[in-house]
């Protein structure tokens, strides 16, 4: 039960770009960069750093499966931690958790400093309802960087309705323990 309600707080900060100061581009903005990489790998088909880039384009245009096919695309020419972290994402949003959870994997794989990619895996995680698997995730990405994980957490409410749902266990001595690790936190 603990770490079902310690891991509701992947959800609310689940993706909040807006959290972190980050403004979204126009609808208009975002064409211009799906065609600015479109022509790009018509003269260069092969360069993983545009597939990427289409990719990131189709994902934040929510076209989620062109997003999947250009990062798979770019992975076969270069195996990188971000494209793999960047098709982790596109799967959590189609809700694609194993999919997902093996994107994320792959990417720590490659590089075991990628805290974005730890930080999705305990969101896959959790999605899949492996709570104390998500936790140990949550924890990784801590251990990586305490600065990302805390800013991605004050960015949010998450601490206010975490608190809130503590308080609501039906087990007060179990609150009171969620209470203090999360003081700690």
């Amino acid at each position: 039960m603990l770490y079902k309600v310690a891991m509701t707080l992947l959800l609310t900060i689940w993706f909040s770009s807006s959290a972190l100061g980050y403004s979204e581009p126009s609808a208009q903005d975002l064409e211009q960069e799906f065609s600015r990489y479109s022509e790009l790998l018509r003269t260069d088909g092969k360069n993983p750093r545009y597939l990427n880039g289409l990719g990131f384009a189709c994902y934040r245009l929510n076209r989620l499966p062109q997003a999947i096919e250009a990062y798979q695309k770019s992975l076969s020419y270069d195996p990188q931690a971000t494209t793999f972290n960047n098709l982790g994402a596109a799967y959590l949003r189609l809700k694609q958790f194993e999919n997902a959870e093996h994107a994320f994997r792959k990417a720590l794989e490659l590089d075991s400093s990628a805290v974005k990619a730890a930080y999705n895996l305990a969101v896959a995680l959790y999605r899949e309802d492996r709570f104390y698997a998500a936790y140990q995730a949550y924890r990784q990405a801590k251990q990586i960087d305490a600065d990302y994980v805390k800013k991605r957490f004050e960015a949010s409410n998450a601490r206010d309705e975490l608190r809130k749902a503590v308080l609501q266990m039906p087990d007060k001595d179990a609150s009171r323990l969620a209470l203090r690790r999360l003081e700690a936190e």
